[in-house]
């Protein structure tokens, strides 16, 4: 019995002693630069900030900024197989645009108040739902005029909303849904 306390005794400052090495001599591997810097694709991107609206957005170079008003500005990336003066069929389009509401209207009701134009011409995909988008709550709908046309709705104000509309067609396989993906994913609504 007393050669087993003295074992057990004996492996215990072993196992302490161990420890206490570890702890003091161990050293993690260096970090290496390519760990460390998790680069993601829009760290090469520009920024485009508008203050007006009230958003910002990092885009490749490539991307065309247009504004169509005031309160209407979008990002498009045009494709190899778009002709100039048709409709969009191939490349991306971001837009933003801010929209007058009541302080009584719902992000809903706007919606719902789109999409009665909308079925007058082309179809609802999804319905109005709860979503986020920049940050902010939203409300999220899928139409279909000359094209899928992906809309969030984000209240600014009582009385403001801001629009961010997405179109993205791929024909030739470039990648836009990664790039407007990624472009969604960096916007920040103020």
């Amino acid at each position: 019995m007393k050669i087993g306390k003295v074992i057990f005794w004996i492996l215990f400052v072993l196992a302490i002693g161990g420890v206490w090495w570890l702890v003091n001599n161990y050293t993690p591997s260096p970090v290496t630069e390519e760990e460390n810097q998790e680069e993601t694709v829009t760290d090469s991107w520009e920024t485009y900030n508008n203050e007006k609206i009230g958003f910002e957005v990092k885009h490749p170079e490539q991307v065309e900024v247009i504004t169509h008003a005031e309160n209407q500005v979008s990002l498009q990336l045009v494709g190899p197989t778009q002709s100039t003066g048709t409709e969009f069929y191939d490349g991306l389009s971001l837009g933003f645009r801010t929209v007058e509401k009541t302080a009584e209207q719902t992000l809903v009701d706007v919606a719902n108040a789109q999409l009665k134009d909308i079925v007058e011409v082309g179809a609802v995909e999804v319905e109005p739902v709860p979503s986020q988008i920049g940050g902010k709550d939203a409300i999220y709908y899928v139409s279909r005029t000359q094209g899928k046309f992906q809309v969030y709705l984000v209240e600014k104000s009582d009385t403001e909303v801001l629009e961010v509309s997405i179109f993205v067609e791929d024909p030739t396989d470039i990648g836009f849904k990664e790039i407007v993906e990624a472009m969604t994913n960096s916007l920040v609504i103020s």
